[in-house]
């Protein structure tokens, strides 16, 4: 049944969607105001030089996104390829090959972004998720994420579906608070120390493959670019927390270019104190 429906809801032309998505906005944003407190102390926090009405503009642009985001994840349930391509654009023909190791942040719209680079790119896509605990929920996106050719696992089982591929590229996204801050590489990001994810740093040290870091744009409702940087061709001559003080700056700058377009709903600075250096 919730397939039937997501299915329906995907043949729906993108302007019928977005029209869904403006109705959403206007419930979450204004009448059950998920994470406000949240979403505006993050952007207080990140531009205190903003203004107060500033900082409600960018509140509403990212609930804007954010409801897009949902609808357009939905859309993958029944688009075909060229229609989510020709919204999509990316030139992967520099990525390093036969190995690589794509290091991203939320930036909308990484489901997109991961349909598009499983079939563009040449090699197996070995994305890393996060189960959800909703099992009907966590079937369907398991699919969606599929439907490219890419293999999703879990985090836990990342290096072992490795340890079968020769040639693939992983991605990661790693721009959220580690679950084991005994691991983490703490740094600055918007001025405020915050521990850093350093599994990416850990897994591209240990294979030598090369870190590509990703910046998803969006240029237009519904329309996206893709822009990569080789950071690192070789890992393994990496100080510690070298790669991930690099990816920390890089996500820090192209959060400030395009910030409505960054998951603000999560906590970002709530292990601030717990910084060793306090």
């Amino acid at each position: 049944m919730l397939k039937a429906l997501f299915w329906g809801l995907g043949k729906l032309p993108f302007g019928v969607l977005y029209t869904l998505s403006d109705a959403m906005c206007f419930v979450v944003y204004r009448l059950v105001g998920y994470r406000r407190a949240v979403v505006f102390d993050n952007l207080r926090r990140a531009f205190p030089e903003k203004s107060e009405s500033e900082i409600r503009a960018l509140a509403r642009a990212f609930y804007r996104n954010l409801c897009d985001q949902i609808v357009e994840t939905v859309k993958l349930a029944a688009a075909d390829y060229a229609t989510i391509r020709r919204r999509f654009e990316a030139d992967w023909s520099q990525i390093p090959r036969p190995n690589c190791i794509l290091v991203m942040g939320h930036q909308f719209n990484w489901e997109w972004g991961n349909w598009v680079a499983a079939r563009e790119i040449p090699m197996t896509l070995v994305g890393v998720y996060a189960p959800i605990k909703a099992s009907a929920f966590e079937k369907l996106m398991w699919q969606w994420r599929r439907k490219g050719g890419g293999v999703i696992v879990p985090g836990k089982n990342l290096l072992h579906e490795l340890s079968h591929r020769p040639s693939c590229f992983t991605v990661l996204i790693a721009d959220q608070n580690p679950g084991n801050l005994s691991k983490a590489h703490w740094t600055h990001f918007f001025g405020r120390p915050v521990p850093f994810n350093t599994g990416p740093e850990r897994l591209a040290r240990s294979t030598g493959h090369p870190v590509v870091f990703l910046e998803l744009m969006k240029t237009a409702r519904g329309r996206f670019t893709v822009r990569y940087h080789t950071a690192f061709e070789r890992p393994k001559s990496t100080a510690t927390g070298e790669i991930t003080e690099a990816f920390a700056r890089f996500m820090e700058s192209a959060v400030r270019r395009q910030p409505e377009n960054w998951m603000w709903s999560h906590k970002r600075w709530k292990h601030t104190e717990k910084f060793p250096g306090a």
